[in-house]
């Protein structure tokens, strides 16, 4: 069993979810979820969120501390934080249920890592296809390859691709679904929108968790993602405030 911590914190709430007592510690069923309401606010009101765990700054009790939130233009504000016991899909789709729980719709886009049990426990959106650009590139590579390319490492490097993300093509004209299909990775709205393409910001807040010591205690980790929430939600306020530009 884990210890209560961050119940609430100057006077708000901020633990949504606690199984850990049903649980022995390792099970994966057993995690604890934290959430502002105003995080709650902006998954409720934004289309595009951004998943992604950190495996550096989670109390030793849990396996990783998972973080959902949402870009805004340039800035990546975190809406919920999860300490999980494992990586398992089991453990994201508990999350992500809590999430939908509260009155929110699935977003129109979730960007995130190729981790199986993310992908497997939330589909992502996206649009349009890019098998035929890549049969046309697969072709024009096995017609004139440069003298000194490795086509060995090549045609490796395109099996790879067809498996994962395009789809073999196997009897001559029958194409496997692929590991991740073209619609749930593909980017070419979003460059066509000038969007933000990928979780670089997610990332980046992540790394501010290795400022602070590794496996904390589950007091100061809490207490330090709260902070951390507020100071982003505080830079979108002045952003709103003087009208600024969060470009993409």
């Amino acid at each position: 069993m884990v210890p209560n911590y961050g119940k609430e914190i100057r006077g708000a709430t901020f633990e949504r979810v606690d199984t850990c007592p049903g649980y022995q510690k390792g099970d994966l069923n057993a995690l604890k979820i934290y959430a502002h309401d105003i995080g709650l606010d902006l998954l409720r009101n934004n289309r595009t969120w951004t998943a992604d765990g950190t495996f550096y700054a989670y109390p030793s009790d849990f396996a990783q501390l998972f973080i959902v939130g949402v870009q805004i233009g340039h800035l990546f504000i975190p809406c919920v934080f999860a300490l999980l016991s494992g990586k398992a899909s089991l453990c994201y789709k508990i999350v992500f249920r809590f999430i939908l729980s509260q009155n929110i719709a699935s977003p129109n886009c979730l960007m995130t890592d190729f981790e199986r049990g993310i992908y497997q426990s939330f589909q992502q959106v996206s649009i349009t296809k890019v098998a035929d650009y890549f049969d046309a590139l697969l072709v024009s590579s096995r017609n004139a390859p440069p003298p000194e390319v490795n086509m060995a490492s090549v045609k490796k490097f395109y099996k790879f691709l067809a498996k994962n993300y395009i789809g073999k093509v196997v009897n001559g004209n029958f194409r496997r679904p692929p590991t991740y299909p073209v619609d749930k990775w593909n980017v070419y709205s979003r460059v066509i929108q000038s969007q933000q393409l990928g979780n670089a910001t997610h990332e980046a807040f992540n790394s501010l968790l290795k400022s602070g010591p590794k496996s904390p205690h589950p007091g100061y980790i809490v207490s330090w993602l709260y902070e951390e929430t507020m100071n982003v939600i505080n830079h979108l306020r002045l952003a709103t405030t003087r009208n600024l530009s969060l470009v993409q």
